[in-house]
């Protein structure tokens, strides 16, 4: 402890300890412990302020990724606008085997064929845009994917059709399993974000 007069450093009295005496000014003063205000300003010093904010950003990301992959519980109104548009998507998928069947039957000719695919492909793209403008969710983007696939099936559909082309066949046969193997997974995914 200092003196408040000088600034000398007190000696703690042997007689009685709740006093200290400066040798310079030969005076006494009320002893008070410094111990616990000397570790405090010790912890001061040592604190380094990057190192607060680097463990407080740190600690931001993290939860940060924890919220993003935790599922989200989604409303009511966005599952059924979510199920409203792979409603869409899967009619208008089926439709193109519709304008397929009729094509092959000869009820329409290669340019309406072609017209018909190109309108309903449009529509496609339509709905997997709108899907992905919806808050994004395991759900949502499986849909999107589904309706990426239905719209790619329709290329190849349009492909084998209009260029004859054959390995377009395969192609279509490994987009559609991709199609099953999507919708059944939706389940899945739609349960999630109900939790």
């Amino acid at each position: 402890m200092k003196c408040p007069k000088c600034g000398g450093n007190l000696r703690q009295s042997k007689k009685d300890p709740s006093y200290g005496l400066c040798d310079n000014c030969k005076k006494k003063y009320k002893w008070v412990e410094e111990v616990k205000s000397e570790k405090n300003s010790n912890l001061k010093k040592k604190s380094n302020p990057k190192a607060i904010v680097t463990v407080i950003i740190v600690g931001i990301i993290a939860l940060s990724i924890i919220y993003a992959v935790t599922p989200k519980k989604k409303s009511d109104e966005y599952i059924q606008q979510a199920d409203s548009y792979f409603e869409q998507i899967s009619t208008l998928g089926e439709s193109y085997q519709d304008i397929l069947q009729t094509c092959i039957d000869g009820e329409i000719t290669t340019d309406e064929f072609m017209s018909q695919m190109g309108e309903a492909n449009s529509q496609m793209i339509q709905l997997t845009s709108d899907v992905l403008a919806l808050d994004e969710t395991k759900y949502s983007k499986k849909i999107a994917e589904i309706g990426n696939s239905y719209n790619d099936m329709a290329h190849e559909i349009m492909n084998y059709i209009n260029l004859g082309d054959s390995s377009a066949i395969d192609e279509i046969s490994s987009l559609a399993a991709d199609i099953v193997s999507d919708i059944e997974e939706l389940d899945t995914l739609r349960a999630q974000i109900k939790k």
